[in-house]
């Protein structure tokens, strides 16, 4: 397979990712909403932390390092609480 193929393959995963990315954001929102609906607080440690649990175990599954995936995740966790928190200042 060619390096140009190869980058094609990886430019299509790129999108899909951040098409992902932007679906779970839209959800996040979604759940914002709920939160206010029923005064439920933005921070949930108890849910991120069955979150990392099964991000973990899922990382494993899928032979990546579950501490980089928790990093990774981290990042994308802290950027929905920051679209709810925005969210449930407009609603």
């Amino acid at each position: 397979m060619s390096l140009d193929l190869l980058r094609q393959q990886i430019d299509q995963l790129n999108e899909e990712i951040l098409e992902s990315l932007a679906k779970r954001l839209k959800i996040s929102k979604e759940v914002a909403v709920v939160k206010k609906k029923h005064n439920l607080p933005i921070h949930d440690d108890k849910r991120e932390l069955e979150q990392y649990m099964m991000l973990r175990s899922m990382a494993k599954n899928h032979a990546l390092s579950p501490i980089v995936i928790e990093e990774i995740f981290s990042l994308i966790i802290e950027y929905s609480k920051l679209i709810q928190k925005l969210e449930v200042a407009h609603v």
